[in-house]
């Protein structure tokens, strides 16, 4: 029985880590998935590849929510649900990095500080976007620890903080993107790797919030 009870709880936090990380890491991939496309002079195919990617973040987004619900409705403590959806934004830190990486190995990648200059504006939305992101998956969840009778409302104001998402992603870095695309742009790759690390950025101060957060919620 008590073998029982553990694996209940163990398969809900690992379903929790998984779900978070595909929904953020593919989403995190669409703009990499376009760009590829594009490298390759399959620009139509580039933006099937980034649906197909949506379909991962859809699954794992479906996961996530699941699992959350199951894991706070069966007394799941702040303390643990941060340190599992710190690990999940630390695998899709890694994630980001290898898709630098790749983007960075692409011929003539250079004057990457001239586009940094040049789309300043478009990278700042790409990092507060990430923020609008995590934050809709996350924070209203623990609130309804605390707050168990506006759970339901809680839960749906989430929806709200990726609204904001999906207006400066789509809006403005997205269409940024695509302008590049459309035009040749040579520094196609260097707006791609400028963007996905600024997204990073986000998850990383994002990851140090959660563990700043658990800190506190350890000593009060």
């Amino acid at each position: 029985m008590l073998s029982l009870d553990f694996n209940l709880g163990l398969i809900p936090q690992i379903a929790i880590v998984a779900g978070f990380f595909l929904a953020e890491a593919a989403g995190q991939a669409q703009i990499f998935m376009r760009v590829r496309g594009a490298n390759l002079g399959r620009i139509a195919m580039g933006f099937q590849w980034s649906t197909e990617v949506l379909l991962v973040n859809r699954i794992g987004a479906a996961a996530y929510f699941f699992m959350l619900a199951l894991y706070i409705e069966s007394g799941g403590t702040l303390e643990r649900l941060i340190l599992l959806l710190s690990l999940g934004l630390a695998l899709t830190i890694i994630f980001n990095v290898w898709m630098i990486i790749n983007l960075s190995r692409s011929p003539n990648f250079s004057g990457l500080r001239v586009t940094l200059w040049a789309e300043n504006s478009i990278l700042t939305a790409a990092f507060v976007a990430t923020l609008f992101s995590v934050m809709g998956m996350t924070i209203p969840y623990f609130a309804g620890i605390f707050y168990p009778e506006y759970r339901l409302t809680l839960a749906n104001s989430s929806f709200l903080l990726n609204t904001f998402f999906t207006i400066l992603i789509v809006f403005i870095v997205d269409k940024r993107v695509a302008i590049y695309m459309d035009s040749s742009n040579q520094r196609l790759n260097q707006l791609a790797a400028l963007v996905i690390g600024f997204k990073t950025l986000g998850l990383l101060f994002m990851t140090v919030a959660f563990l700043i957060l658990y800190y506190f919620s350890l000593v009060v």
